[in-house]
């Protein structure tokens, strides 16, 4: 019998054994990474939609708010609750009042002076007119 012969037909195929395992391989991480990516592009467009809602509720809330603010200041209202004298106000007097004048430089002047650190108001009646 020759010796060659025999060697060959119990010999295991390695490399085209190896070679179905790296295929096999190769597809079941593409098959898994590409499930993977599905399920993240689900879950990412889950919590856009649940953004989306959250950010259009906060814009109607806030729409609501503008409006409820517009209706307390307005000017029938604030004088509604003058009237029911929930607010309190007090006149402004002449001595509080401090009026600018335009000089010749293009800076303004005012009808006061500064003594120590008090401003004293030197005429509530404003100057005539040049």
């Amino acid at each position: 019998m020759n010796p060659n012969t025999k060697r060959h037909t119990n010999r295991l195929q390695f490399a085209a054994l190896l070679r179905g395992i790296i295929v096999t391989a190769f597809l079941a991480i593409a098959g898994l990474s590409y499930v993977y990516l599905k399920n993240q592009l689900h879950v990412s467009g889950l919590q856009r939609r649940n953004l989306e809602q959250e950010l259009n509720e906060l814009i109607s809330e806030n729409n609501v708010m503008e409006a409820q603010i517009s209706n307390l200041t307005s000017r029938t209202a604030l004088q509604r609750r003058l009237d029911e004298g929930f607010i309190k106000l007090v006149p402004i007097t002449g001595q509080a009042v401090v009026r600018l004048h335009p000089q010749e430089n293009g800076r303004w002047a005012s009808d006061t002076r500064s003594v120590g650190n008090q401003i004293q108001t030197i005429s509530h009646e404003p100057a005539a007119r040049r």
